[in-house]
């Protein structure tokens, strides 16, 4: 859920703001897609030394790509209540610009990691310096940036996820998958086996890939 600013800066006491991470207790992150040269880097291993140097910083990233394609995306947060500055913006996009393999990169601006906003940020370079001119290409199963977050930084399922994403109620999707609401809270569990049909039906019913249940 992206909340209006207005609503962010209300007045609340100094408890309460830590509580809702607010105010002063505020915490950030951004958005970075890049393009992996496969000639160069296979995507796995090329997907392992970027979560290698992630971690060196003591940072967490939620997001991944396709095997079958050269694109990874993800957002970049902090551990314990911290959070990301225009300083570590600047040091990934260095990291990235330093690596061979890297065709080309994009770096969003800081946003807020638990209410966003997370759409139509990754269309922000981070500078001309370190801006690689392969063009990005798209990926066949594309996940929006607040997908990843409502996932990653708030711990939902996928499929808790993309309803959210939707503007929808539990109520609202059992009803048009026809099933009832317990059910729906069974299948919002991480760990739910679906079968095809169900990602089928779901799927269908959010307008979108049953592959974005799964990956």
């Amino acid at each position: 859920m992206v909340f209006n600013p207005s609503v962010l800066n209300k007045k609340r006491s100094r408890r309460l703001q830590k509580k809702l991470r607010v105010g002063e207790f505020q915490e950030f992150g951004f958005t970075l897609t890049f393009i992996i040269n496969l000639q160069q880097k296979g995507f796995e291993e090329a997907l392992d030394d970027w979560i290698d140097y992630v971690e060196s910083q003591s940072w967490r990233f939620g997001g991944g790509g396709s095997l079958l394609g050269n694109r990874a995306e993800g957002y970049l947060c902090q551990f314990n209540n911290r959070t990301m500055t225009e300083s570590d913006r600047e040091e990934a996009g260095k990291w990235l610009a330093a690596q061979p393999w890297v065709l080309s990169y994009q770096v969003a601006p800081l946003s807020d990691a638990w209410y966003g906003p997370w759409k139509d940020e990754s269309t922000t370079v981070l500078s001309d310096t370190y801006q690689k001119e392969t063009p990005m290409s798209d990926d066949k199963i594309y996940f929006p940036n607040e997908v990843i977050g409502l996932q990653f930084v708030q711990g939902l399922s996928l499929l808790a996820a993309w309803r959210n994403y939707r503007g929808l109620s539990q109520t609202d999707l059992a009803e048009r998958v026809d099933i009832s609401l317990s059910e729906l809270v069974a299948m919002e569990q991480p760990d739910y086996q679906f079968t095809h049909q169900q990602l089928v039906l779901l799927a269908d019913a959010l307008g979108i890939q049953y592959k974005h249940l799964t990956d």
